[in-house]
């Protein structure tokens, strides 16, 4: 059965393409992202690791494609056929080469998938929905959000749509885990498991820094009631305090490739200079900050605080025992 979503996709993409080209793109946006449906939906399906690897070249090429056009649409551009083609063309963004330019945008979310990497359980996790005791009602809104979509794609039509996220909270011990490799079993899917550490070395890409294994554990602790958003914020903030060094800075020596990085004035090669004044000598693409440290988190954990408090969690709390399920 599952073919048969490869080649209406194909039909699809040759209708979009079309109109694409021919600068229509009010009819090629849907057409595309029909396109993506149906190549998702194959995507579940398919078994064969080379054939998924092209499909999803594929889906990756046409989904930027369409995000192009959905800009062009949402600055006002849509283009006309005969009329309106030729407008249309002068507007149609470049679609990013692969080499790299200009794809800011591309090569953070490289950098993204390259810090998830870490987190994601290659092995099966192979556990059944009867490996899991009780739970019986989480079990059956999981089925309805995730492994019916999956299995029975069929069923969601009109209005019916699948749960789009599921929030499972509770002290250790109660299931949450379990569920969710229950989850990525029955689905076919891949596992992530993510901790606090994990999410701060994920925000940091391949900034330089100087954090070792057992500082992420630690800052993992720190930011123990810390949301995924916060530690977001967090690391953005982290991140500036090396600039903050630098601009502070009133001493520098010459690293490697003779680049200018901020010191305290007992450090071999110590130059009693500022950042300001490097720059009025011409070397300001000739400084670099220092890597980020453990003192830079501290510092700002020292000011930053959950966003989510403890009476807002007593609440979640309140409504488990009167309304939630229990493992």
């Amino acid at each position: 059965m599952y073919s048969n979503f490869k080649e209406q996709a194909i039909e699809y993409v040759k209708q979009a393409v079309q109109e694409d080209n021919a600068g229509n793109y009010v009819k090629a946006f849907p057409l595309y992202m029909n396109a993506l449906e149906y190549f998702k939906t194959h995507l579940k399906y398919e078994k064969n690791p080379k054939i998924k690897e092209a499909i999803t070249a594929k889906f990756t090429e046409y989904l930027r494609r369409a995000e192009e056009i959905r800009a062009v649409l949402d600055e006002g551009g849509g283009g006309g056929g005969a009329n309106g083609g030729d407008a249309a063309v002068a507007t149609r963004p470049k679609t990013k080469g692969k080499d790299g330019e200009g794809g800011g945008d591309d090569s953070e979310q490289s950098k993204l998938r390259a810090g998830l990497n870490s987190a994601i359980i290659t092995e099966k996790p192979n556990i059944k929905w009867n490996d899991v005791a009780g739970l019986e009602s989480a079990k059956q809104a999981l089925q309805e959000a995730v492994i019916l979509p999956v299995k029975f794609p069929q069923f969601f039509t009109g209005k019916r749509r699948p749960w789009r996220a599921f929030l499972l909270y509770g002290p250790p011990g109660t299931g949450k885990s379990y569920l969710a490799k229950a989850v990525a079993t029955e689905a076919d899917s891949t596992f992530f498991r993510l901790c606090a550490g994990a999410l701060i070395n994920v925000h940091l890409g391949d900034t330089p820094h100087n954090l070792n294994e057992s500082d992420f554990e630690s800052l993992a602790r720190r930011t123990d009631g810390f949301s995924g958003s916060d530690i977001a914020v967090c690391v953005k903030d982290v991140l500036f305090e090396p600039v903050r060094k630098t601009q502070d800075a009133m001493f520098f020596f010459k690293a490697d490739g003779d680049m200018w990085m901020p010191c305290g004035p007992k450090q071999s090669g110590a130059v009693q200079t500022t950042m300001q004044e490097l720059a009025s000598k011409g070397l300001a693409a000739k400084i670099l900050p220092p890597p980020i440290s453990r003192t830079d988190f501290e510092k700002v954990l020292a000011r930053q605080r959950p966003t989510v408090s403890k009476k807002d969690l007593e609440v979640h709390e309140r409504f488990t025992k009167e309304f939630g399920e229990e493992g």
